[in-house]
């Protein structure tokens, strides 16, 4: 999957699910909204492992994410900020980014800085484009052994979706893009600004 922006950015976003009864028709929405995708959109599956350290009474997250499709690419370290849904008039919620590819000794590097790894996920999915919007629909598995991805067990049968734009700065226009896009996938989908996957 197609790294976040290096740096530092506000990510604009929204959260669905859709059965797998209407998975195939959401699929076919998408191919016909988004840009170069004919074939279906590109196809990932991503390893993450979320890292916590604490700091007298405060603490912090980041994770970590590698490409279990592209195992020799770099590896990619990933902050988010709280996540802020500002009053109900705003249709998009936001929050700040820091992120850089990084080499495989990583997670190394975290453990000797003090982080605790507290929790492991596989994602399975595709990933669609359009414009500044970035989609994924995709299944969050559990492993327990990422050598062996066919013995994973979905947390739900349910997909998740997960629409995302970015901007360097504050911007009303990427939460414009956002919410125009949710409209085109509706009834299908529903999207809400709840961070309710993760």
């Amino acid at each position: 999957m197609a790294t976040k922006p290096s740096g530092q950015s506000y990510e604009y976003v929204l959260y669905g699910s859709v059965s797998p009864a209407n998975h195939a028709a959401l699929l076919h929405r998408l191919r016909g909204l988004c840009t170069g995708a004919t074939t279906g959109g590109s196809t990932f599956t991503d390893r993450e492992i979320t890292y916590k350290i604490e700091a007298g009474a405060a603490s912090s997250k980041v994770k970590v994410r590698q490409s279990l499709d592209a195992p020799d690419a770099p590896w990619l370290l990933v902050y988010h900020g709280q996540l802020e849904l500002g009053d109900s008039s705003r249709a998009a919620g936001v929050r700040t980014v820091v992120s850089a590819a990084c080499s495989h000794t990583l997670t190394d590097c975290l453990s000797y800085l003090g982080f605790m790894p507290i929790g492991e996920l596989v994602l399975k999915g595709q990933v669609f484009r359009k414009g500044g919007v970035k989609v994924l629909v995709f299944t969050m598995y559990q492993p327990s052994d990422v050598t062996d991805l066919d013995s994973i067990q979905p947390f739900s049968q349910n997909y998740l979706v997960e629409l995302t734009a970015f901007a360097s700065s504050s911007q009303d226009r990427a939460i414009d893009e956002l919410r125009n896009f949710a409209e085109y996938l509706k009834p299908i989908v529903q999207m809400e600004k709840t961070d309710g996957l993760r």
